[in-house]
């Protein structure tokens, strides 16, 4: 099956967390690629956390099988993104091949990486409430 050289992504707010989710796998040929691709995504992201809309973004992959090593400098914009304003980042529905390079890169240790969009949904409402 031939992949598409762009990746979509369906990006949603639910309360207080923008949710983006890759529509397939992100495999990227090259970083100029990624940035076309991505460029939006995380200056929406920094816009809505700038002016407090969201307090927490969720990537949930899903609907990807799969992420090639450009793919986690996106990973890693977004992540500085979400940190530069003091907001919360995580993973969710992480397929074994997703979970297995994320622990390789020790990436577990800093993201948090929930099972399922609705699991993660969940954790974060609990911890907002306790703030």
């Amino acid at each position: 099956m031939v992949q598409p050289d762009a990746v979509s992504f369906d990006v949603e707010q639910v309360q207080n967390v923008l949710v983006i989710t890759p529509l397939h796998d992100m495999n990227w040929r090259d970083e100029f690629q990624r940035l076309a691709d991505t460029q939006s995504i995380v200056i929406a992201a920094a816009r809505m956390l700038a002016k407090d809309e969201v307090r927490y973004v969720l990537l949930d992959l899903k609907k990807t099988t799969y992420f090639g090593s450009v793919a986690v400098s996106f990973l890693s914009d977004l992540w500085k993104t979400t940190r530069a304003s003091n907001a919360g980042f995580s993973l969710a529905g992480c397929s074994p091949v997703h979970s297995h390079a994320l622990r390789l890169l020790q990436l577990d240790k800093i993201w948090r990486i929930d099972p399922s969009r609705e699991e993660a949904l969940s954790v974060i409402t609990q911890q907002h409430q306790r703030l």
